[in-house]
């Protein structure tokens, strides 16, 4: 999906407090991440606001930045 869906963040393992990086997309998409240090299965659960509306949104407003900017100095 892009900007936001693509960044990392980090997961920390409930269980051994292994952290080891995910996308926020995984978590949109409740994937199970298998924990580096333990071997548990961690279960992701996307808890907020709808994050397609966000998305789309952070997109419209990119897109209304100037492509080229002009300092004069």
């Amino acid at each position: 999906m892009g900007i936001i869906t693509d960044r990392e963040i980090e997961i920390k393992c409930p269980e051994c407090k292994y952290v080891q990086m995910a996308t926020i997309g995984d978590a949109i998409e409740e994937k199970k991440v298998i924990c580096g240090g333990c071997k548990k299965t961690i279960n992701l659960k996307f808890k907020g606001d709808d994050p397609t509306k966000i998305e789309q949104e952070l997109n419209r407003l990119l897109k209304s930045i100037p492509k080229k900017i002009t300092i004069k100095i």
